[in-house]
C-alpha cells in the first residue's frame, strides 16, 4: 500500500492529477484498499477516480465504465448492495454497443451485478446470471482458465443458496478438474475452489467426508507451499472452524495453537500475519471458554492491527470486537459496555450511525450496561438503539424483532412487568404482520407470550393467546396434527392453571366432539381427545358425567368395532369409573361379566385377567363382601404365580393385601401369612419399600401375640432400613417412626415414644407435611407427653409445629375442611390463631410484595383460611 501511495504521489508531481498513469496508480490504491477490506477508503478512491474519468473522457468511454465498476464493487463490499444493484443496471445499459457481448470487462460487470443480487437474497436471479457468465467464460476462455474457475465458483455459491447441492458440486468438480490440468492441483485459486467444494459437501450433509477432504487439502498446501505460507495457514484455520461446528472444540483449539505458533516463528514483528494469528487464536479460545487467555490474545491482535492498519480498519475493528466479547464473558460488564461503544464509534466514522454493525455494537453496549446492574441508564440506551434500528430497517426486519423481544425481557427483569407484557404483545403482533399468522416464527412468538401471561397470572390475555396459537397450528399443520392437539391441551391446561376447571371441561368437550365428528369415534386421535376429557371430569369429581361418557363410549365401540380387545378396554374403563363413582354393585357386576368373558377367551391365568381380578377383589373388600374378596385374592395370587412360574413382587403385594383382609376377618391364617410374606419379601425385594411394609406387618402381628420385644426389634430395624433407603424425612420413614412410637406408647414407654414423635413431627412439618397428616401426629404426641409426665410441654409442641407450618407459603388451602376445633387442645386458643395470622401475613408480603398479583390472590386465600381457624377455635 505504501509503495502504491508513493508512486501515486510521484506521478502527481511529475505528470499531474489528470494523467492516465496517475489515474492508473489511483486505481491500484483503490484495489489495495478493497483487498485489505477497507471498504470506505476503497469507495472514496473509486468515486474520485470515476469523477475524474467522467470529467476527462465522458460517460460512454471504457475507462469511465471501468471506474464506475470499481465504485459498484466498493458499495457491495460495504453491504450497500441495493445501491450497487442500481449502479450495475445503469452500467450494463451504458455498456451496450461499447463492449462485445462476451468481452471480459462486460462479463466482469455482469458477474459483479449477480454477486450484488445474491447479497440481497435474490438467489434465483443471481444464479441465472452467473450461469450465463460461466457459459460465456467456457466459450471464450476455455474450461481450465482462472476466470472460468472463478465463474464456476460464483455460480455454485448461488446454487448452494437455493439448495441445488448436486448440480453445484458437479459443476465445481468439473471446473476444478479442468483447472488442475492446466494450473496444477495446488494452485492457490484451485485450492480456493476445492475449499468451496468442501463447503458444498458440508451443507449437503456429508460432514465427515467434508472434514476428510478438507484435511487432505491442508496436507496438500503444506507440501505445495510449506507450513508457514499464508495459504496453508488460512486453509488450516478454515479446517479448525469445521471442527468447531462438529463439536470438536479441543481439537480445533490445538490446531489453532499450532497455527499461531507457526506464524510467530515465521513472521517478524509488524507483519500482519502475526496479528491475524493472534486474532484467530483469540476467537478459538472463546469457543473453548478460556476467556482470560482469549482476552489477552485479542488485545495483542487489536494493538498490532491498530498500529499498522489504523484504528478504524475492518481487521482492527474485528479484533476490538473480540476484546469486547471476552470482557463480557469474563463478566466485566462495565468494561465490555465501554468497549462495544468504542467499536460502534469506530464503525460509525465510515458507515454512519444507521449501519447494522454500528447498531449491533451499540445494542451490545447497552445490554452489557444492563448486566452490570445499571438499569436506569441501560434501558433508555436500549430503547434508543431499538428506535434507530426500526427507523433504518423497519418494524418487520428480523433484527428489529429480535431486539424488541430482548428489550421486553430486560424491562421485565428490571421489575416493570406490565410494560414488559405490553412490549411482548407488540412484538408478537409485529412478528405476525411480518411472517403471517401461521408462520413458525409467529407460533414461537405467541407461545412465548402465552407463557409470559401465564407466569404473570393474566388469565384473560393468556387464554386469548392460547386460542390464537391453536388457530395458528390448525392453519399451519391441520386440525388433527400432533401440534394442534398439543395446543388444545395447552388451552385446557391454562384454564386449569387459573382455577377454571369447568371451562377446561367445556373446552375439552368441544374439542372431543369436533374430532369425533371429523375422524370417527374409533380414530386414535379421537380416543386421545376423549381420554383428555375423561381426565378432566375425574379431576373435578364429576363422576356422573364421566360414567355417562364411558357408557356412550362403550355403546359406540360395541356398535362400530369387532375388536374384542378394544371392547374389553372400554368395559374395564366403565367398570372402574363406576367403582370410583361409588356405584359398587353395578361395578362388581360389570367386572364379573368382563372377567368371565376374558377367562373364557384367554383362560384363567392370563395377563389380561389379572387387573380385572385385582379390581374385583378390592371392590368386594370395600363393599363389605369379605368372602368374595378372599376368593378373588386367592384366585388372583394363583393366576399371578401360574403366569410367572413363581412368586414375584406383584404376587407378593396381592399376598400382603390378602393378609390384611384375613386379619380384619379375625382369621387365624393372618399371623402365618404375615410371617411368610416377610420371609418372601426378604427374598424378592431385599432393598425395597415393600420389604419395609412386610416387616412392619409382621412386627404388628408379633405385638398382638404379646411378643413385644421381637416386635420392637423389627420396628427399630425398620426405622434404620427406611432411613437408609428413603432418608429420615421421607413420609414413609416418618410413618414407620410413628408406628414404633405408637407401639411404645401402648406398651407404657411414653417418654421414649414422646421423644421419637417430637422428632418425627418436627421433620414432617419442616419438609412439607400438611395439617391433615401433622395434626393426628400432634394428638399422639400430646398423649405421649401427658402419659410421660410432661403435660406442660403440650402447648409448646403445638405452637412450635404450627409455627413451622405457618412459614410454608401459601398456607394449606384445605385447612377450612378440617374439624380443627375438635383436634386442638384447650391451651391453643385465640391468641395462638392471631399470632399465626400475623406471622403468615408478614411472611407473605415480604415474599411477594404488597401489589403483585400472586400476593393479592394468596392474601385473599390466606384470610379465608384464617377465618376458618378462628371459627373452629370459637366453636371449641
Amino acid at each position: 500500500m505504501k509503495l502504491h501511495q508513493e508512486i501515486h504521489g510521484l506521478r502527481m508531481q511529475a505528470l499531474g492529477p489528470d494523467h492516465d498513469d496517475t489515474l492508473e496508480s489511483l486505481d491500484s490504491i483503490g484495489a489495495r484498499h478493497r483487498a485489505l477490506s477497507d471498504g470506505p477508503a476503497a469507495l472514496s478512491i473509486y468515486e474520485q477516480l470515476y469523477h475524474a474519468r467522467l470529467r476527462l473522457s465522458g460517460p460512454g468511454r471504457r475507462e469511465t465504465l471501468l471506474a464506475r465498476n470499481g465504485v459498484g464493487m466498493a458499495l457491495s463490499a460495504l453491504g450497500r448492495n441495493d445501491e450497487a444493484i442500481r449502479l450495475y443496471e445503469d452500467l450494463l445499459l451504458a455498456a451496450v454497443g461499447i463492449y462485445e457481448p462476451d468481452s471480459s470487462a462486460l462479463l466482469s460487470f455482469r458477474n459483479n451485478y449477480a454477486n450484488a443480487l445474491g447479497a440481497v437474497r435474490r438467489y434465483a436471479e443471481s444464479a441465472a446470471l452467473h450461469r450465463d457468465v460461466y457459459g460465456a467464460r467456457l466459450r471464450t476462455s476455455g474450461p481450465g482458465q482462472l476466470s472460468t474457475l472463478r465463474s464456476a465458483t460464483n455460480l455454485c455459491l448461488q446454487l448452494r443458496e437455493i439448495g441445488e447441492y448436486r448440480e453445484a458440486m458437479a459443476i465445481l468438480q468439473e471446473a476444478i478438474d479442468a483447472a488442475s490440468g492446466i494450473l496444477g492441483g495446488r494452485h492457490a485459486q484451485v485450492t480456493e475452489a476445492r475449499l468451496e467444494f468442501v463447503a458444498h459437501l458440508w451443507l449437503s450433509g456429508s460432514k465427515q467426508e467434508a472434514l476428510e477432504f478438507h484435511a487432505k487439502i491442508s496436507e496438500d498446501c503444506v507440501e505445495a507451499y510449506g507450513h508457514a505460507h499464508p495459504t496453508t495457514l488460512f486453509c488450516q484455520e478454515s479446517l479448525a472452524e469445521r471442527l468447531v461446528e462438529t463439536g470438536q472444540i479441543p481439537a480445533a483449539t490445538v490446531l489453532r495453537r499450532r497455527i499461531h505458533g507457526t506464524a510467530m516463528d515465521a513472521f517478524g514483528d509488524g507483519h500482519l500475519m502475526r496479528y491475524w494469528a493472534h486474532h484467530i487464536l483469540a476467537a478459538g479460545l472463546s469457543w473453548a471458554k478460556e476467556h482470560q487467555e482469549c482476552l489477552e490474545f485479542a488485545l495483542l491482535a487489536a494493538d498490532g492491527r491498530r498500529r499498522f492498519l489504523g484504528d478504524d480498519h475492518q481487521a482492527t475493528v474485528d479484533s476490538e470486537t473480540v476484546v469486547a466479547h471476552a470482557l463480557g464473558w469474563l463478566k466485566q460488564h462495565r468494561q465490555a459496555a465501554d468497549q462495544y461503544s468504542y467499536v460502534a464509534r469506530l464503525l460509525a466514522r465510515k458507515r454512519g450511525k444507521s449501519d447494522r454493525a454500528v447498531i449491533k455494537n451499540s445494542w451490545s453496549a447497552a445490554r452489557q450496561l444492563f448486566k452490570a446492574g445499571e438499569h436506569e441508564s441501560a434501558l433508555p440506551a436500549l430503547r434508543n438503539v431499538l428506535q434507530t434500528q426500526i427507523a433504518a430497517y423497519g418494524e418487520g426486519d428480523a433484527e428489529s424483532l429480535q431486539m424488541l423481544s430482548l428489550y421486553a425481557r430486560n424491562v421485565y427483569e428490571s421489575g416493570d412487568w406490565e410494560s414488559a407484557l405490553a412490549l411482548t404483545t407488540c412484538w408478537v403482533d409485529r412478528v405476525e404482520s411480518a411472517f403471517g399468522a401461521s408462520a413458525r416464527q409467529t407460533i414461537d412468538a405467541m407461545n412465548d407470550l402465552a407463557e409470559w401471561c401465564e407466569g404473570l397470572e393474566v388469565p384473560e390475555q393468556a387464554l386469548a393467546v392460547r386460542h390464537r396459537l391453536l388457530q395458528a397450528w390448525r392453519s399451519a399443520s391441520g386440525p388433527d396434527s400432533n401440534e394442534s392437539i398439543d395446543a388444545e391441551t395447552s388451552v385446557i391446561a391454562a384454564h386449569i392453571m387459573f382455577g377454571e376447571t369447568r371451562a377446561a371441561t367445556q373446552e375439552a368437550t368441544s374439542f372431543n366432539e369436533d374430532r369425533r365428528q371429523r375422524l370417527g369415534y374409533l380414530h386414535e386421535k379421537a380416543l386421545e381427545s376423549q381420554a383428555t376429557l375423561a381426565n378432566l371430569l375425574e379431576l373435578q369429581g364429576e363422576w356422573e358425567a364421566l360414567v355417562s361418557l364411558r357408557r356412550q363410549a362403550l355403546d359406540r365401540v360395541q356398535m362400530e368395532s369387532s375388536d374384542s380387545a378394544i371392547i374389553a378396554d372400554h368395559q374395564f374403563a366403565l367398570a372402574d369409573t363406576l367403582a370410583s363413582a361409588g356405584k359398587d354393585e353395578e361395578a362388581i357386576i360389570r367386572f364379573s361379566l368382563l372377567l368371565a368373558g376374558q377367562e373364557a377367551a384367554v383362560g384363567l391365568a392370563h395377563p389380561q385377567t389379572v387387573p380385572i381380578r385385582q379390581s374385583l377383589a378390592r371392590l368386594c373388600l370395600r363393599s363389605d363382601k369379605p368372602g368374595d374378596a378372599v376368593a378373588h385374592y386367592e384366585a388372583l395370587i394363583a393366576a399371578q404365580v401360574d403366569i410367572d412360574g413363581a412368586d414375584t413382587p406383584e404376587s407378593l403385594e396381592s399376598r400382603m393385601e390378602l393378609a390384611h383382609l384375613q386379619q380384619e376377618l379375625g382369621s387365624l391364617e393372618a399371623k402365618s401369612s404375615f410371617r411368610s410374606n416377610y420371609e418372601l419379601a426378604q427374598q424378592l425385594v431385599p432393598d425395597d419399600v415393600r420389604l419395609l411394609a412386610a416387616r412392619n406387618d409382621y412386627a404388628g402381628s408379633l405385638y398382638e401375640e404379646d411378643r413385644r420385644e421381637e416386635a420392637f426389634e423389627l420396628l427399630r430395624w425398620n426405622v434404620v432400613e427406611s432411613t437408609r433407603l428413603l432418608g429420615a424425612e421421607h413420609s414413609d420413614t416418618i410413618r414407620i417412626r410413628c408406628s414404633l412410637a405408637t407401639a411404645l406408647l401402648d406398651d407404657g414407654q411414653a417418654r421414649e415414644a414422646g421423644e421419637i414423635l417430637e422428632a418425627a413431627v418436627d421433620d414432617h412439618a419442616r419438609t412439607g407435611g400438611g395439617l391433615n397428616s401433622v395434626l393426628p401426629m400432634l394428638q399422639t404426641l400430646a398423649e405421649a407427653l401427658r402419659d410421660g409426665g410432661r403435660p406442660e410441654h403440650v402447648p409448646a409442641a403445638y405452637r412450635h409445629v404450627l409455627g413451622i407450618l405457618s412459614e410454608q407459603l401459601p398456607f394449606p388451602d384445605h385447612l377450612s375442611d378440617l374439624e380443627l376445633g375438635r383436634t386442638l387442645p384447650d391451651p391453643f386458643r385465640y391468641e395462638d390463631a392471631i399470632e399465626l395470622e400475623r406471622l403468615n401475613v408478614a411472611e407473605l408480603h415480604s415474599t411477594y410484595g404488597h401489589h403483585h398479583p400472586e400476593s393479592r390472590a394468596a392474601t385473599d386465600q390466606l384470610l379465608k383460611t384464617l377465618q376458618a381457624v378462628l371459627w373452629a377455635l370459637t366453636e371449641k
